[in-house]
């Protein structure tokens, strides 16, 4: 007797209110992603523009070298540059009529916002690295 053939009977449970509201939870969290996203690069936006004005005044010259003050910029500048096209709204075809189509034009949204969110955390770090590093050098 093959036991893979055979059907498999599974009892029904009845939802609980506390399974409901996970559920419903996990929805929104998915719905949310994108807008969260796009609310970081917002913030990562500002951040970069008060780092590269601070930086351009209050970091004297005999403080940090001029080479590592210029690298620091330059982060923090490339940053700001990446926020800018992660902020942007997501281009792409997707035939609202398929659902499987919205998921993935979804996904892929998601998942540009995410690597601009890491690459502008990565220049935004690298910057401050930088002018740690140009300060203890000096």
């Amino acid at each position: 007797m093959n036991v893979e053939n055979e059907p498999v009977l599974l009892e029904a449970q009845e939802t609980t209110a506390e399974h409901s509201f996970y559920v419903a939870w996990g929805r929104e969290t998915i719905k949310n992603n994108i807008s969260l996203a796009n609310d970081v690069l917002r913030q990562f936006l500002s951040l970069n523009t008060t780092l590269l004005g601070g930086s351009l005044v209050f970091l004297d010259p005999k403080l940090i070298s001029s080479a590592f003050r210029w690298f620091a910029l330059t982060m923090f500048f490339l940053s700001f540059i990446v926020c800018l096209f992660g902020i942007v709204p997501f281009e792409g075809q997707a035939d609202i009529r398929i659902p499987e189509d919205i998921r993935k034009h979804k996904e892929k949204a998601l998942l540009w916002k995410r690597r601009c969110f890491w690459a502008a955390s990565i220049l935004i770090v690298a910057g401050l690295a930088v002018i740690a590093v140009g300060i203890g050098v000096k």
